[in-house]
């Protein structure tokens, strides 16, 4: 019993650790500048940590093939930007992040055929770090990526609405035929209310994250040949946030991007630097400034 009362202990040590890991991460992304590599990998390796610490933590309370998951997940995460380039770790990035949310639509699925309220948390963890994961490494290459075209929303609305609109009827069938227990007093919740916020969360979610994650497979698997091209620093610009870094930001014509400061500090209207032009992977051209300036 004493054991088994220190593991608990323990368990909730380490979910507790995991959770200020994730708080740790989440600001130093607000306030560390896009254009800075040794920020982002730091937020990685913390983000990476906390994922490890909630599979650990949790391992009770989820499947074996989650607390797998979870780990894998975050070793994957930790590792990538330490040791690859920036477009390789935006590839891994992307396909966790699909693996992350088909992972979750599995748990969804296992919750209406074993209903157990257990498979729901395994999902909103897999969605949850996916979701960070993705936010966080998708910073970096919006700040140093500029399309010529946007991607189409359409699509990704459509997607999103399609399952939103699934999970919604889901949940709404499900509470239906049993009542949907909101906590642990045992108060039951509407399942049209349930069905409506299972759509609204679902579909949002699913659009933002197709966005980012359009941008940044574009990017990732994009092997076309860069073409160099030298343009003119045309204007300089800083943007201060409230609560936030300060975005140094170099305006090239039409071309914005986000520099390191020391970088903004030298350069001067007139100047030239060094770009590169790609087709994309999903053919929406972008221009992206030379690594060179971020080291």
């Amino acid at each position: 019993m004493g054991k088994k009362h220190s593991e608990v202990q323990i368990s909730s040590k380490i979910g507790l650790a995991s959770l200020c890991l994730c708080i740790v991460a989440m600001l130093l992304f607000s306030f560390s500048g896009g254009a800075n590599s040794g920020a982002e990998i730091l937020i990685g390796l913390i983000l990476s940590l906390s994922c490890v610490g909630a599979a650990v933590s949790l391992h009770e309370k989820i499947s074996p093939a989650g607390v797998i998951f979870l780990i894998a997940l975050g070793a994957v995460r930790m590792l990538t930007p330490v040791f690859f380039s920036a477009r390789v770790d935006c590839a891994v990035v992307s396909v966790s992040v699909v693996l992350s949310f088909l992972y979750a639509i599995v748990c969804f699925l296992r919750f209406f055929i074993r209903n157990k309220h257990n498979d729901m948390l395994e999902a909103f963890l897999s969605v949850g770090f996916g979701f960070l994961f993705l936010m966080t490494a998708a910073d970096g290459v919006l700040s140093r990526v500029h399309s010529v075209e946007g991607l189409s929303q359409l699509p990704f609305l459509v997607v999103a609405a399609v399952l939103g609109l699934a999970a919604g009827i889901l949940l709404l069938w499900k509470g239906r035929r049993e009542p949907l227990k909101s906590d642990r007093k045992g108060r039951f919740k509407s399942p049209w209310v349930a069905g409506l916020v299972a759509f609204l969360s679902v579909t949002v979610t699913v659009f933002l994250v197709c966005n980012l994650l359009g941008t940044m497979m574009n990017y990732a698997f994009d092997t076309s040949e860069g073409k160099p091209l030298e343009m003119q620093v045309t204007a300089k610009q800083i943007d201060v946030h409230r609560k936030g870094p300060r975005d140094y930001e170099l305006s090239f014509g039409a071309i914005r991007v986000d520099v390191p400061s020391d970088v903004y500090d030298r350069a001067k209207v007139g100047d030239v630097f060094l770009f590169y032009y790609h087709e994309g992977a999903f053919g929406i051209p972008y221009y992206e400034l030379s690594q060179e300036y971020y080291e």
